[in-house]
C-alpha cells in the first residue's frame, strides 16, 4: 500500500511541475512577444481556391473558371479561366498544335494574379501574334524550380514549341531553396492547407534537388505559444543554410531551364519583372554569358501600376511588358 501510494504521490507531482513549467514557460514566451500560429488573411473571404495538391510540385493550377473578387471598394471582379491543361485561357482560337507555340512559365506576376484573362500580358501576346499558340503556364507562388519542373512536363506534352518565356522576380531565390520565411509565409497564407514545397540545394558544389516539403506542424500550435516556438526553432534549424546558396541555386536553374528549351528546338528568354538594382546587373551579366536571352521589364511599381489592396502588377503594367516580350518572341517565331 506504501509503495501504491509513493508511486501515486511521485506521478502526481510530476504532472503538476510539469503543468507549472508549461504555464511558466507559455507566459514567458508570450511576455516576450511569441504567440500560438495564426492565420494571414490578405484575400477577400469569398475568393476562390484555385490551386490543388500535385505530388511533385507542391500545388498547380486547378482547371475551370472562377470570379475573383475585387481587392479594394474600387476595385472590379476579375475572370480567371484555367484550361484542363493547367495554363491560363490566352484567347487562342486556332487548333492547339498546329502553329509555333510559346510556352510561358513563372509565378504570379506571370500568370497574372488579380486580372482577368485578357488583361494579362500572355493574352496580349496572343491578340499581336495571332498566327501563335501562346500556352501561360504561370502559377501563383511558383519560383524557377517549379517552372522548371512545369516546363520539363509541358515540353513532352506540345508538338511545336518554338519560345520559352520564363518570369523572373527576386523572391523566386528564396522560393528555389525553400527559405524559412517562404515556408512559414506559406504556412500562414495557404487557405488548402497546400505548404509543400520542392527545392534545391548545393551538396558539394552540386545542384541537389529535394522533393516537397512544408513546414513543420505539431499539435495545438494554434493554441500554445510554446509549441509554435518549437515548430519555428526546429525549422529555423533545418532551413539555416538554404538562404546561402539561392544565388548560385538559381543560375543553375536558369542554365537547365535554357538546355531543356533547346533540347525541344525553342529559345529561352527571361523577362526581369522585379528585382534590385545590384541582383539585376548581377544577373543580366550571368545571362549574357549564358547564351540567355533577357527581357528589362522591371519598372517601378508605382501606385497607378499595381492592384489596390493586392500589389500585383495591374492591366497597366501588363500592357506595358508585352512591348519588349513581343519584340524578343518574334525573333525567333518561324513562321509569323
Amino acid at each position: 500500500m506504501k509503495e501504491k501510494r509513493k508511486t501515486g504521490f511521485l506521478l502526481t507531482a510530476f504532472v503538476l511541475a510539469f503543468l507549472i513549467t508549461l504555464v511558466l514557460s507559455e507566459s514567458m514566451l508570450r511576455i516576450a512577444g511569441y504567440s500560438p500560429w495564426k492565420k494571414l488573411k490578405i484575400f477577400p473571404a469569398n475568393t476562390p481556391i484555385m490551386h490543388q495538391y500535385d505530388h511533385k510540385l507542391g500545388w498547380k493550377n486547378k482547371p475551370g473558371k472562377y470570379k475573383v473578387p475585387p481587392f479594394s471598394e474600387n476595385g472590379k471582379e476579375a475572370c480567371v479561366t484555367l484550361l484542363q491543361g493547367g495554363n491560363r485561357d490566352c484567347g487562342y482560337e486556332g487548333e492547339s498544335g498546329k502553329a509555333d507555340q510559346v510556352v510561358i512559365v513563372g509565378g504570379s506576376y506571370t500568370v497574372g494574379w488579380g486580372l482577368s484573362d485578357d488583361e494579362t500580358f500572355a493574352w496580349l501576346l496572343q491578340r499581336r501574334i495571332p498566327s501563335i499558340e501562346v500556352l501561360n503556364y504561370g502559377t501563383a507562388g511558383y519560383g524557377t524550380y517549379q517552372s522548371l519542373l512545369t516546363l520539363e512536363a509541358v515540353l513532352k506534352k506540345i508538338s511545336r514549341p518554338r519560345v520559352v518565356l520564363y518570369g523572373f522576380m527576386l523572391h523566386h531565390k528564396d522560393r528555389n531553396v525553400a527559405s524559412f520565411d517562404w515556408l512559414e509565409l506559406l504556412r500562414k497564407i495557404s487557405r488548402a492547407g497546400i505548404i509543400d514545397v520542392p527545392y534545391c540545394t548545393l551538396e558539394k558544389g552540386l545542384l541537389t534537388k529535394h522533393e516537397p516539403e512544408g513546414f513543420i506542424s505539431l499539435p495545438l500550435s494554434d493554441r500554445l505559444a510554446l509549441v509554435a516556438f518549437v515548430e519555428k526553432t526546429w525549422m529555423r534549424h533545418k532551413t539555416r543554410r538554404r538562404v546561402e546558396c539561392k544565388n548560385e541555386v538559381t543560375k543553375r536553374l536558369l542554365i537547365e531551364m535554357n538546355q531543356v528549351a533547346k533540347n525541344y528546338g525553342a529559345r529561352f528568354l527571361v523577362s526581369i519583372f522585379q528585382s534590385e538594382k545590384s541582383c539585376k546587373k548581377e544577373l543580366m551579366e550571368f545571362m549574357g554569358q549564358n547564351d540567355i536571352i533577357y527581357i528589362d521589364n522591371d519598372f517601378e511599381m508605382t501606385e497607378e501600376f499595381v492592384i489596390q489592396g493586392d500589389g500585383h502588377p495591374n492591366a497597366r503594367m501588363n500592357a506595358k511588358w508585352i512591348d519588349g516580350i513581343e519584340v524578343s518572341a518574334r525573333r525567333y517565331l518561324k513562321d509569323d
